[in-house]
């Protein structure tokens, strides 16, 4: 047999193999581009042949204005108004407490919550034509009529929590009619601080997991591809789709270049192949865990607060536990640090037998190093060696032990900062001269008092050398100017523990 004869041909076949694996595998993976995992991120700006960017602007029917005849009700979290101009949420009023927070009131017709807009002519007025309410919900049918075509906007309104439907029926189809894009606008709170705002969408890798954007800059210039969830969120408040039943969902995105620079979110359709029905859930609420577990699990995603987490959580519900029963949470919060006093009481009563065993021993210490350098003051080498030899048979474990009460504290303070700051039950939450526990106090006076609280905690600690005291007197300086940049709430709960250590060193000494 000529093996050279066989040679040839076998590498001739061997690369016409993968020459014919690596084209057809080539095909088999570009065949399925249209199969998009859900929340696939596309750059806009740097792939405009292969994503075209959206559409924000809109050419409506109706340019001129004209009065709307205008629904409004209320229900266990809000009072809501739905208007004919455009079919849309016009205005609703979260209730908190004595007060209402305002979210939706936009005077722009491209900035109402839920406009429908079409690739061509849009319409804007639309007819109620049916609302009835239930013991659970509320639901409201616009339609519109317009070149060929009748569309129906059909909202189920949750009584209970702020979730909300959108039914959107197509009975027509004109042949100029392409696409739909549904608009919402990300929360704007009448009255409340201008902050940062945040996007969510669902990951790619697993829909059950939120990505979330604090920059703008990361969200402009952007399409997600069928997102399972898709919003944004500030301080206190979340607007976002939950579910879409239907797929209607496309694309979505997000755009601030608008008037009032408010930021928008679309939810482009894919092409209208002929007549037929989405439904979209949203929730437009609080940014608060029982509520937003209660409408999708996944929303409490938001609450963001690190390894901390389980503990805020277990903060909070005691927070409300109280509240549930005293109607205020300035009370709340004293009563929760009288709570972590008497659960740290064991250990601050210990805190204080070893601090005062380790200031006995401390002086001792002094007395026997100050012998020692009496004794090889010729011997530095020496002195050095038998230093370390007493410090390590006395130590300063004792000390430590001493402080470990404050240690034990310090994880609360972490966490009621970063619930005051973002727990919407704490805002505009009143107590005696203070109108709102999530802002610093405006008179000054529980930055003064956490001074004097460090103060009176100190000096009753143990009896101190002058020059100790101008330290003290120094560092409560210091303390009461930081605390003027806290939250009211944080503020008082250091007052209180301040006091409360007081009150407890007094009482040991008292004891004995």
């Amino acid at each position: 047999m000529n093996i050279r004869g066989l040679i040839v041909p076998l590498f001739l076949t061997l690369l016409f193999a993968i020459g014919f694996n690596y084209f057809l595998g080539r095909k088999a993976k570009e065949a399925p581009q249209e199969e998009v995992a859900s929340g696939q991120v596309y750059e806009v700006k740097h792939e405009p042949q292969a994503v075209a960017p959206l559409r924000w602007d809109i050419d409506f029917i109706e340019h001129e204005d004209r009065t709307a005849d205008q629904v409004q009700f209320e229900t266990d979290y809000a009072q809501l108004t739905f208007s004919t101009a455009g079919a849309v949420l016009d205005k609703i009023s979260f209730k908190h407490g004595k007060e209402s927070l305002i979210d939706i009131d936009n005077v722009d017709r491209q900035q109402k919550a839920f406009l429908l807009a079409f690739d061509g002519k849009t319409p804007f007025y639309y007819n109620l034509q049916e609302k009835k309410e239930t013991e659970e919900s509320i639901v409201l049918n616009y339609s519109a009529s317009f070149e060929g075509n009748l569309v129906h906007k059909i909202f189920t309104i949750n009584k209970k929590y702020p979730e909300m439907s959108l039914q959107i029926a197509l009975d027509k189809k004109a042949t100029d009619l392409s696409k739909m894009r549904l608009f919402f606008p990300a929360p704007q709170v009448t009255g409340m601080k201008a902050n940062q705002v945040c996007a969510f969408v669902n990951e790619v890798t697993n829909v059950q997991t939120l990505k979330v954007y604090n920059k703008l800059n990361e969200i402009m210039n952007k399409t997600w591809r069928k997102p399972s969830i898709f919003g944004a969120a500030d301080q206190f408040f979340v607007h976002g789709m939950t579910h879409d039943q239907d797929n209607f969902v496309y694309r979505a995105a997000f755009n601030s270049d608008l008037p009032q620079d408010i930021l928008m979110m679309q939810l482009e359709s894919a092409e209208i192949k002929g007549a037929g029905s989405w439904l979209l859930k949203f929730y437009v609420g609080p940014k608060q865990a029982s509520i937003m577990g209660a409408v999708d699990p996944r929303l409490e995603q938001l609450l963001n607060y690190g390894i901390l987490s389980p503990l805020i959580k277990i903060v909070l519900l005691v927070l409300n536990f109280f509240y549930k029963y005293i109607k205020n949470y300035g009370i709340a919060i004293i009563l929760l640090t009288l709570l972590i006093r008497l659960l740290l009481l064991p250990f601050t009563i210990q805190g204080q037998l070893n601090l005062e065993k380790s200031m006995k021993s401390q002086a001792d210490l002094q007395k026997k190093t100050q012998y020692l350098k009496q004794k090889y003051h010729n011997d530095p080498e020496r002195f050095r060696q038998e230093q370390a030899e007493l410090y390590r048979k006395h130590g300063f474990g004792k000390m430590a032990a001493g402080c470990l009460p404050l240690f034990l504290q310090l994880p609360v303070f972490i966490v009621l900062n970063r619930l005051l700051s973002s727990a919407i039950e704490l805002y505009h939450a009143s107590f005696l001269w203070i109108p709102n526990l999530s802002a610093p106090d405006p008179y000054y006076i529980l930055p003064i008092l956490t001074g004097v609280g460090f103060l009176v905690s100190s000096l009753t600690n143990k009896k101190q050398k002058q020059q100790q005291q101008f330290v003290m007197y120094g560092v409560a300086l210091i303390m009461g100017a930081f605390m003027t940049g806290l939250a009211s709430g944080v503020v008082l709960f250091m007052v209180t523990t301040f006091f409360m250590g007081g009150l407890e060193n007094w009482l040991i000494k008292v004891k004995r």
